[in-house]
């Protein structure tokens, strides 16, 4: 049910995932759709948060490969779309 779903339009978003089995590849939390919504997830070891606004995709990916589980991640959206 979409009344679920938490209201980030406009808004700071902070993720903190903690990732407890060994993995290269999969999605950690989405949320959206095609006009709006967010996606965290690894490809290949590579920590990776794809971000849509008004229909357009952004990607932000990790510097380094992430190292072996267990481990936490965080990521933020803020206000502006800045990813850190």
């Amino acid at each position: 049910n979409g009344d679920e779903a938490p209201d980030v339009v406009n808004r700071t978003l902070s993720i903190a995932v903690s990732i407890e089995s060994p993995s290269d590849n999969g999605v950690l939390v989405a949320h959206g759709g095609t006009a709006h919504g967010y996606a965290l997830y690894l490809k290949e070891g590579w920590l990776t948060f794809a971000v849509r606004r008004r229909g357009k995709q952004s990607l932000v990916v990790s510097k380094d490969k992430l190292p072996a589980a267990p481990l936490k991640v965080t990521a933020v959206l803020s206000k502006n779309g800045e990813v850190v």
